[in-house]
C-alpha cells in the first residue's frame, strides 16, 4: 500500500511539475494595460507650453500572435507580432492667463495611439512556474493627439485642434514577468518606446488658437500592461 502511495504521489508531482512549464508552439494573446504619455512642445508651440497638459494617462488594449520555441525548460525564444489601441488623457486649467483678471483656459488633451510591431523576445524561466522575458520589436507608430479647450478671457471661446492621424517608426523594448501554467501564460509587463514622434501641430487662427500657434509635440507612450496568451 506504502508503495502504491509513494508511486501515485511521485506520478502526481512530476505531472504538475512538467504542466508548470512554458509550451513550445503556436500562441495567441490579449493585453490590458495603462499608457502614460509623455509630450515634448518644440517649435512655437513651446512658447505656449505653460498652457498644455504635461503627462497623459489612460487605457490601452493590445493583441499578439506568434511562435514560442523552449530550449529544455529554461531557455526560450518568442517570435510574435503584436498590435496596441491606446488614449491617454490630460488636462491643464491655467486662470489669469496673461495676468488679465479673471481669465482662464481650461485645455484637454486626448492622445490616441496605434502601436504595431514584429518582436523577438529571450525568455529565461528561473522556477517551473516563473519566467523573465525581454526583447525588442520593430514597426509603425500612429499617433491622433486632439486638443480641446475652453478660454475665458474678456469673453468665452470654444474651441479644438485635431490634426489626424500621423507616424513613423516604433522601437521598443519588451519586458517583463511571466507566470507559466503549461499551455497557459501570465504576463506582467511593459513596453518601453525608444523612439518618439515628433507630431506637426497647426492650431488654426482665431483667438486662442494663433496665441497657441503652431510646432510639433514629441510624442512618447510607456505601456504597462497586464496579458494572458495560450500556446498551442
Amino acid at each position: 500500500m506504502r508503495v502504491n502511495k509513494l508511486f501515485l504521489s511521485s506520478v502526481l508531482t512530476l505531472s504538475l511539475y512538467s504542466m508548470a512549464y512554458a509550451d513550445s508552439g503556436l500562441f495567441v494573446g490579449v493585453n490590458v494595460g495603462v499608457p502614460i504619455t509623455t509630450p515634448e512642445y518644440q517649435g512655437q508651440i513651446a512658447n505656449s507650453s505653460n498652457l498644455f497638459p504635461t503627462s497623459g494617462i489612460g487605457w490601452a488594449v493590445g493583441a499578439e500572435v506568434g511562435y514560442k520555441l523552449m530550449f529544455g525548460n529554461m531557455i526560450g525564444l518568442r517570435v510574435y507580432a503584436d498590435y496596441y489601441y491606446n488614449q491617454s488623457y490630460g488636462d491643464k486649467l491655467t486662470t489669469s492667463f496673461m495676468n488679465i483678471p479673471n481669465s482662464s483656459i481650461d485645455l484637454d488633451a486626448t492622445i490616441t495611439q496605434h502601436l504595431i510591431n514584429a518582436n523577438i523576445d529571450f525568455l529565461f524561466n528561473p522556477l517551473s512556474w516563473l519566467g523573465i522575458y525581454i526583447g525588442i520589436g520593430l514597426g509603425w507608430q500612429g499617433y491622433a493627439p486632439a486638443y480641446t479647450y475652453n478660454a475665458n478671457v474678456i469673453m468665452n471661446v470654444n474651441g479644438d485642434i485635431n490634426n489626424g492621424l500621423k507616424g513613423g517608426f516604433s522601437l521598443p523594448i519588451n519586458m517583463g514577468l511571466n507566470f507559466n501554467f503549461g499551455s497557459h501564460t501570465v504576463s506582467l509587463g511593459a513596453k518601453i518606446p525608444t523612439l518618439g514622434y515628433d507630431y506637426a501641430i497647426d492650431s488654426g487662427g482665431g483667438l486662442v488658437g494663433g496665441f497657441l500657434g503652431n510646432g510639433t509635440v514629441g510624442l512618447r507612450t510607456y505601456i504597462v500592461k497586464v496579458g494572458y496568451s495560450y500556446t498551442f
